[in-house]
């Protein structure tokens, strides 16, 4: 009996100095110091950059990244008609020569094969076309289009607006612009 008593006794002892160690410890490990977490945001900036002025074969689109990170890129071009126009334009009146992956520049074009290009979009109708690589900051992408050509089913006196809209995305860990601006694909 006294045996078993004595193994009681050790093991409370142990326990109580087990409990006093863990309280010392915690109180040690615990700082009052406060924690600041910082955080900036990505500055995400791009603009499109092409003549004001000159012919439709030397409107040649490109898009600059002015912000401070790499971003995917992707456009797409409205037809728009002017009042006082003969007809009604849309982009089926035009030609352009879009830069995707069958591209080959014309002859007097001061294109440079980086080995990027505009690949049209996965859903037809949408019109979108995406560029096939990310865009580091103070970085330009090749040219939407190599210029565009009016078919000759336009009357002369029609009038319109070639637009290029443009949006940007932070590229983040995405694999391409695709991804980048419909991430629940890669779901």
């Amino acid at each position: 009996m006294k045996k078993k008593h004595a193994i009681d006794v050790l093991l409370s002892v142990l326990l109580v100095a087990l409990i006093a160690s863990s309280t010392t410890l915690a109180y040690f490990v615990v700082s009052t110091d406060p924690l600041i977490n910082t955080f900036t945001f990505a500055k995400v900036d791009t603009e499109i950059e092409e003549p004001n002025e000159g012919t439709a074969q030397q409107k040649k689109p490109v898009i600059v990244n002015e912000g401070d990170t790499d971003v995917f890129v992707r456009a797409r071009v409205i037809v728009a008609t002017l009042p006082d126009s003969s007809q009604l334009m849309t982009a089926e009146d035009l030609l352009f020569q879009y830069n995707d992956s069958r591209y080959s520049p014309l002859q007097d074009t001061d294109w440079i094969d980086t080995e990027a290009y505009w690949d049209e979009s996965h859903v037809e109708a949408d019109g979108w076309y995406y560029y096939s690589q990310k865009l580091a900051s103070g970085n330009r992408t090749e040219p939407l289009f190599d210029g565009l050509r009016v078919k000759e089913t336009v009357k002369e006196d029609a009038k319109f607006d070639v637009i290029v809209y443009h949006e940007s995305v932070i590229a983040g860990n995405s694999q391409n612009a695709y991804e980048a601006f419909n991430p629940s694909v890669g779901d």
